[in-house]
């Protein structure tokens, strides 16, 4: 973000739920930066960047992560994910009501990633009309379950264009994973064949093997394969929650940003940059260890 620091840290304290009330409440968010931990035992107070409290709304949290939108905006990657325990309200906060499942229905509960895409798309529109830039926005959508990634879009809608390269080697693996690769830029792979010098780690860009990826021209675009994938998205109960998120899923969208007018020199301006939103899974034991019991929800 827009500092000297290269990760912050917020936390958001979730309200408590039936089985909560019959505890005392042990976790206080003390201000807006410190949050105390307290008990019988132990009383901790520890400080971070952010701290929301109980009565933050979805909006007061996406305020608060609208910086790093800028940023991408102008070049720079970025992430944002959720951690917490199972129950803890990350897929609540990261795609809305119900996982996500119902977006259009519950626009005022959105969560940071429709949120995110409905100010990206606005910005970028904007400056569009206004005849400052030209752009190209591709997004993919995977999770990562048992150790495996697999393509949340594989069944998308044909109504959006599909502008993944095919790779045969891994159309016939899906069912089993698809494979983390790693690739030199164009411009260093044909330096390093004339030279025939191996590339170096750092000039390597890692990519998943056969993953969808999808132009996408506005912010509904994008809500309508998040809502694909969070349909398609492994889940299960446990003891804190009957649907709980078993996968980490992580939602990229890649922005190539033209700025239409050229330096003294008649160069052109291009900007790229990747926002990864990721949505970790829970940890907490499962009801069962049957793994017929898991449920791959298809649409």
């Amino acid at each position: 973000m827009s500092s000297k620091e290269g990760i912050h840290v917020y936390v958001r304290v979730r309200p408590p739920i039936s089985d909560d009330l019959n505890y005392a409440t042990a976790v206080h968010a003390s201000s807006s930066t410190t949050i105390n931990l307290s008990d019988k035992k132990h009383d901790v107070t520890c400080e971070y960047e952010n701290v929301f409290p109980e009565t933050a709304t979805q909006t007061d949290v996406f305020d608060a992560v609208q910086p790093l939108l800028n940023d991408v905006l102008n070049g720079f990657n970025g992430c944002i994910f959720a951690y917490g325990q199972t129950s803890a309200g990350k897929t609540h906060t990261m795609l809305g009501k119900n996982g996500g499942q119902y977006l259009m229905d519950y626009k005022y509960e959105w969560g940071l990633l429709p949120r995110a895409a409905d100010y990206l798309f606005r910005e970028l529109q904007q400056k569009e009309q206004a005849g400052i830039i030209s752009f190209k926005v591709k997004c993919s959508f995977l999770q990562l379950y048992n150790e495996c990634i697999y393509d949340l879009l594989n069944n998308s809608s044909p109504s959006i264009v599909n502008t993944n390269t095919n790779d045969d080697e891994d159309i016939g693996k899906r069912d089993v994973g698809l494979k983390i690769r790693e690739v030199s830029h164009d411009s260093i792979a044909k330096k390093h064949r004339k030279s025939k010098q191996a590339p170096s780690n750092d000039n390597m860009e890692v990519y998943v093997s056969g993953l969808s990826e999808f132009r996408v021209h506005s912010a509904s675009d994008v809500i309508t394969l998040l809502t694909l994938g969070s349909n398609n998205r492994a889940t299960r109960a446990t003891a804190f929650n009957e649907s709980s998120s078993r996968s980490h899923a992580i939602l990229t969208l890649n922005f190539e940003i033209e700025m239409l007018q050229t330096d003294s020199n008649g160069a052109t301006t291009i900007y790229r940059s990747k926002l990864n939103m990721v949505d970790l899974a829970g940890s907490e034991k499962m009801y069962t260890h049957n793994e017929s019991d898991t449920q791959f929800n298809s649409s």
